[in-house]
Parts: C-alpha cells; sequence; structure tokens
C-alpha cells in the first residue's frame, strides 16, 4: 500500500510524497485537445501558475505519436519545467522514439531524456531528488500513454 492508499504500480514506483492531483494524468496526457486550444489556452499557463505557488521542479514525462507536433508540444514547457523525461507511448506503432522525442525537445530549450518507459523514468526521478522535497510530475503528451497507465492501475480509489 502506498502514500496514496492504493496497491498502483506505477504510483509505487514514484518518489515518496509526490501528490498527483485527481484525474491530472487524463487531463495532461489529452494532447489532442491542447493541439486545438493551442499552448496558450493549454495546460502550460496552469503550471505556470501553480509553479508560483510550489516552486518545487516540475518534470514531465512525455510520450507521443508521430502524428504530433513535437517541437509546438515542448516550446511552451521551455524555462517553465525542470526536464523532460520522454518515453515510448505502449504498444503504439505511431509512437516517437523517445531518443529523437529528447532531441526535439532540448532543440526548444526544454532540457530532455529518453527512457524506456514511465517506471524507469519515474525510477530516475527517485534516485534524483531529495525526498525532503520531491519534484511535480506531469504525465504528458499522447492520451495513449495515459491509457496505458490507467489500464496498469486500475482506477483511482473513490
Amino acid at each position: 500500500m502506498n502514500d496514496l492508499g492504493t496497491r498502483d504500480p506505477v504510483v509505487d514506483a514514484a518518489p515518496r510524497d509526490v501528490s498527483v492531483p485527481r484525474g491530472a494524468a487524463v487531463e495532461g496526457a489529452n494532447h489532442d485537445v491542447a493541439s486545438e486550444l493551442g499552448p496558450e489556452e493549454s495546460l502550460v499557463p496552469g503550471e505556470a501558475e501553480i509553479e508560483d505557488r510550489d516552486p518545487r521542479p516540475l518534470i514531465l514525462i512525455s510520450g507521443l505519436l508521430t502524428t504530433k507536433d513535437p517541437a509546438g508540444f515542448f516550446r511552451p514547457f521551455a524555462g517553465l519545467v525542470r526536464h523532460a523525461m520522454t518515453v515510448p507511448v505502449p504498444g503504439s506503432e505511431a509512437s516517437f522514439d523517445p531518443e529523437k522525442l529528447a532531441a526535439i525537445a532540448m532543440q526548444v530549450e526544454v532540457p530532455a531524456r529518453a527512457y524506456p518507459d514511465v517506471r524507469a523514468a519515474l525510477a530516475a526521478i527517485r534516485e534524483s531528488f531529495d525526498a525532503k522535497q520531491p519534484p511535480r510530475i506531469l504525465i504528458c503528451g499522447s492520451l495513449y500513454l495515459a491509457g496505458s497507465i490507467l489500464a496498469e492501475n486500475g482506477p483511482l480509489p473513490e
């Protein structure tokens, strides 16, 4: 049982005391909606407001499909995130290669590194950050990425 009172393998892999707002993974992962709205109307302004209230480092774990514009996705996060961790979208032939995605993120001034999956990215976060001040983690990009995490972890507790 983890700090959230659940038995979720992905949540268990995250650093202790990390906070995940209910529904954040699904909302944050809906890149289709963010693309239609544009960056100034998407999650990024909300993250900037959160940054004012909670200066803990923001880490992205992102996986995108090749049908999306990765530079356009990452550009609004430049200067806002400490690091982007790029991962493949499980089960999708249309997933960007994480190495290529990380290179594109770095081209738009977002520090990035590729990981083989979400668990590996969370393990790297756990190893890298002080438990006294855990980072904020935003899993975002493809809705299929969020769906794979939800499928692995089951529904959130009521």
